[in-house]
């Protein structure tokens, strides 16, 4: 072999290896440039990212797609007991309890001895269509009822949830007592629903946002919190953003100083929506018919007035408590709320807190006992029964039970449903209502009483 021949092998060796160093040093200069565009927010910082968010994202939602116990359906059962294990008929508020289980698409309702006198189910893949904003609805096992209202004629609204996916939000439907659909709205629609006095329908919504909002300086990609308002119909006529509502406000600086966008790409995670109607406006001078109350947890746990008419926050406030859920009006101009996770006292870390919204000075609580405290850092709720008495669904734990002024539990009821192996797992309850018979037209009281069904729970 010639040395010309030589010197060409060599050369050609050295060019492979001078290329590979070159190849590598440039994608180590693009991992570094692409960090620091990241970080600073320059191109092409924003698709990196973008695509960071979303490979997360693909991997949680498969994570779930699997799960046929998910966390936040399912949890670990901490009682030994089931159905309703107290019942004091002399100091209880009598009536029928709807409630709405992790185990299934539904809602159920029993009487005081935690019988089921009826059940609504309507399966989401009977409702879905292309048109629905959720374009790869997630598995059965995953879609659950986040909150129910049963009308008058035992006509039944729910907001249906799919865990997992983001958006989780799936919509909002209305069936017939025999669960046959009357209509639905497939936007993106989580969590809770209040009605006005006009019958008009105040709910939650929420999108994903890759751009800026203009004039918020935020971090972008996030999940971007709505206000949807429905005709009685269930025909969508405005939607609200949180993001235009604050930056109309004089709560703007607020949010830009102190919204922190968590792990799921959230600045609120909106999870309560309560209509103030013309009877409540008497009662709370800093609110007016029409304005919604709308929870947000995660934005330093604050509750906040959106005037729909203006579009913006008119009153925002944070208080003793901490990721809350629930907020309601009561008729003595006073507030309750589930502080989930805000209880310094004896009991479990959480507490049910009725408080002066002026002030915010706690007038009343409840957060179990040493032997049997109050636990749950999702969902959850109460209720201000007409006796005085509240109403408590205790979500993680699967259990509703009726209390009284100072603490005594009248009425408890766990769900008899298990899941895991060996009965380890609980549904969650999601919310729970207590319902005066009297307030039921007297058809679908009949309906009630003449159905034989005996199980205990729910099937």
């Amino acid at each position: 072999m010639s040395q010309d021949t030589n010197n060409e092998t060599e050369e050609k060796r050295f060019s492979k290896w001078h290329a590979a160093g070159a190849c590598l040093g440039l994608c180590v200069l693009c991992l570094v440039w692409g960090g620091i565009s990241v970080q600073h927010g320059f191109f092409p910082g924003h698709l990196l990212r973008n695509a960071y968010e979303g490979a997360k994202a693909a991997r949680a939602s498969l994570h779930y797609w699997r799960m046929q116990f998910s966390d936040d359906l399912w949890s670990t059962n901490r009682f030994s007991r089931s159905g309703v294990t107290v019942h004091d008929p002399t100091r209880t508020f009598e009536g029928y309890t709807l409630y709405t289980s992790g185990h299934i698409q539904g809602a159920i309702l029993i009487d005081m001895e935690g019988k089921v006198v009826h059940q609504w189910k309507l399966p989401y893949e009977q409702v879905w269509d292309s048109s629905g904003e959720v374009k790869y609805p997630r598995p059965p096992h995953q879609i659950f009822w986040f909150k129910a209202k049963v009308f008058p004629n035992g006509e039944l609204m729910a907001v249906v949830e799919g865990n997992g996916g983001t958006p989780w939000g799936q919509g909002i439907i209305r069936m017939d007592r025999d669960s046959r659909l009357i209509w639905k709205y497939l936007g993106c629609a989580h969590h809770d629903f209040t009605i006005g006095d006009d019958g008009r329908i105040y709910g939650l919504t929420h999108k994903i946002r890759t751009e800026p909002f203009p004039g918020l300086n935020l971090d972008y990609p996030c999940l971007e919190d709505y206000l949807v308002i429905l005709s009685p119909d269930g025909k969508k006529l405005d939607e609200i953003s949180m993001f235009e509502a604050f930056a109309n406000s004089r709560f703007r600086n607020s949010l830009e100083k102190y919204g922190v966008k968590t792990p799921f790409g959230e600045y609120f995670h909106c999870n309560a929506a309560r209509v103030v109607t013309a009877n409540t406006a008497r009662q709370f001078p800093f609110a007016s018919p029409g304005q919604v109350m709308i929870s947000m947890p995660h934005f330093s746990s604050s509750l906040g007035l959106l005037d729909p008419a203006t579009r913006r926050f008119v009153w925002c406030a944070t208080g003793a408590w901490r990721v809350q859920h629930d907020p309601d009006f009561l008729d003595n101009g006073h507030m309750m709320l589930f502080d989930n996770c805000g209880n310094p006292d004896v009991g479990g870390i959480s507490r049910v807190i009725e408080f002066d919204p002026l002030t915010g000075g706690v007038v009343w609580s409840y957060h179990g006992t040493a032997a049997n405290p109050l636990i749950s850092e999702k969902r959850s709720g109460a209720q201000r029964l007409p006796n005085g008495n509240t109403l408590i669904t205790e979500s993680d734990s699967g259990r509703l039970l009726e209390v009284t002024t100072t603490g005594d539990v009248v009425w408890e009821f766990i769900n008899p449903v298990k899941g895991g192996k060996n009965g380890e797992l609980i549904p969650v309850i999601s919310t729970g209502e207590r319902i005066a018979p009297e307030s039921l037209d007297p058809s679908f009281r009949d309906f009630l009483a003449s159905k034989k069904t005996q199980t205990k729970g729910a099937p």
